[in-house]
């Protein structure tokens, strides 16, 4: 895999000479964690005798200290550097500038939204005229921390000619001289931008790349903080005074912000299948995917939302949240209509893999031929008596019983066997799957009726006022069109979208 990596720089990958810096402000829950995590990777590309994991205790008032020193005892790369009280980012970052001793400098945040390790990826690109910085993918924030950062980084990027990505982003390595001799002046948050101008000021080269980025699972981000941000601004005024003129700073303010703010809007939406396999937490990295592509196109306003595969967990988001849009079951849409705003209207339709195809079949399969009165119907989804008469079978005796069973798939067998009175009602992909099934037994279920065709899973307009929709739309309908989008939508089981017919 390293074929095409320099000697020297594979040499510095294996024997790296490096400071790695942690700033904390109370992060006892994570702490360890991220300190550990540091020492893993310098064990496998570092030179024991030059290299170490520098914390910076920003004045805090918890347990950061402590477990750190703890740390130090056990390990001589850990060192501890405490402020009496807090300084702010800005001032932290400073500290573990110029307590760093060795030839490369990398820093990241103390929250665990980074892992570390990720700095591998980075190493084939650092020299010593060179500051890699990364740029987070699948970002993990709130909306108005996103719509923040893009404002503030808009911002940065016209005011000092700077070109990255994300500019904020705690996952940085360069050389240690001159960047850590020079004096900064911001103590807040403007001390990533400052150390970015004064590196281009000095002729580096700034190389970015993508980083994962993490939950935060314990503590609480100050970063939205009404104080940070102000104290930002005050710096920003001060960075631009003493390099360039003033008054376009404010004239850029102004505009920015000011148009930005009165326009940018979260757009929340909801993926609802009502008995499928899998679980939100499951399909949230996938979602997200989804999402991100979406905003390159949307900025200022971004997309987010949820998938839920339960009618309880599905109603819920939609009387809390209130999405503007949703992909939802056909069956989901006719049941749970009422559910949605009376103004809610199918919009779009899903093209769902294999066939890409807008509609499809499901299939009633059991031991025989004919349906009984009295007879049970398993399904996987929760499918309303009603729903199958009117809906998709149009021959089902006058009393029946409809149990909904998340392991469908699995009691197919017993059904075949006879072991189950039962019969199933399969959806289309239980159907390919039992298809695709070469078992005996699988070649005993008998196809009692097909339904009549139904419309796949369709995009919903939950709020027909979105002053997007049309922007919206057309997104949708060129999503495929992206080779880069095609790997998504396969793992959403799509092949694209279509307007309806």
């Amino acid at each position: 895999m390293q074929a095409g990596i320099p000697h020297a720089t594979r040499a510095r990958m294996s024997n790296l000479s490096i400071s790695i810096f942690v700033p904390a402000h109370n992060e006892e829950g994570n702490i360890e964690r991220v300190v550990r995590n540091a020492l893993t990777f310098l064990d496998a590309h570092a030179d024991a005798s030059r290299s170490e994991v520098i914390v910076v205790d920003d004045g805090s008032c918890d347990r950061t200290a402590e477990i750190c020193t703890k740390l130090a005892t056990t390990d001589p790369r850990v060192r501890l550097v405490s402020h009496p009280k807090n300084r702010g980012y800005g001032g932290a970052i400073k500290t573990g500038l110029s307590s760093a001793r060795y030839d490369y400098v990398f820093f990241t945040d103390s929250d665990g939204q980074f892992d570390v390790n990720d700095l591998e990826a980075f190493l084939p690109h650092i020299d010593e005229k060179t500051i890699v910085v990364g740029r987070r993918v699948q970002r993990q924030d709130s909306f108005h921390r996103k719509l923040n950062a893009f404002c503030w980084g808009t911002l940065v990027r016209t005011l000092f000619g700077l070109t990255v990505k994300d500019i904020d982003c705690a996952f940085k390595i360069f050389p240690r001289q001159p960047l850590c001799d020079l004096v900064y002046h911001s103590e807040g948050a403007l001390i990533s931008t400052e150390l970015l101008v004064r590196a281009k000021q000095r002729g580096y080269r700034i190389v970015q790349l993508p980083v994962r980025h993490l939950p935060r699972h314990v503590g609480t981000s100050t970063g939205a903080n009404p104080k940070v941000i102000l104290r930002a601004f005050a710096e920003l005024f001060r960075l631009y005074a003493r390099i360039r003129k003033p008054l376009l700073l404010f004239v850029l303010v102004a505009v920015l912000f000011g148009s930005t703010a009165a326009k940018a809007r979260e757009i929340k939406m909801i993926f609802w299948y009502p008995g499928e396999a899998g679980s939100t937490a499951e399909a949230q990295p996938v979602l997200d995917l989804f999402f991100e592509a979406l905003n390159q196109d949307l900025k200022p306003d971004q997309m987010s939302g949820k998938y839920f595969n339960t009618v309880a967990g599905g109603k819920n988001y939609i009387a809390k949240e209130k999405p503007a849009l949703g992909i939802v079951s056909f069956p989901a849409w006719v049941q749970y209509r009422k559910t949605f705003p009376a103004a809610s209207s199918e919009w779009l339709a899903t093209l769902p893999l294999p066939d890409g195809k807008s509609t499809h079949l499901y299939r009633l399969v059991g031991p025989s031929k004919e349906l009984h009165e009295n007879s049970i119907l398993i399904s996987s989804e929760p499918l309303s008596v009603e729903f199958l008469r009117t809906s998709l079978f149009a021959n089902l005796p006058q009393r029946i019983t409809v149990r909904e069973s998340p392991q469908l798939l699995s009691q197919l067998r017993t059904i075949a066997d006879g072991q189950d009175k039962a019969y199933a009602i399969l959806t289309p992909m239980e159907a390919t799957t039992l298809d695709q099934l070469s078992s005996p037994w699988a070649k005993k279920l008998i196809t009692v009726e097909t339904s009549k065709p139904i419309p796949s899973a369709s995009v919903i307009l939950v709020d027909p006022s979105l002053p997007q929709a049309e922007r919206l739309q057309n997104l949708f309908l060129t999503f495929s069109l992206k080779d880069s989008n095609k790997e998504i939508l396969n793992e959403l089981r799509l092949v694209g979208f279509e307007t309806l017919k």
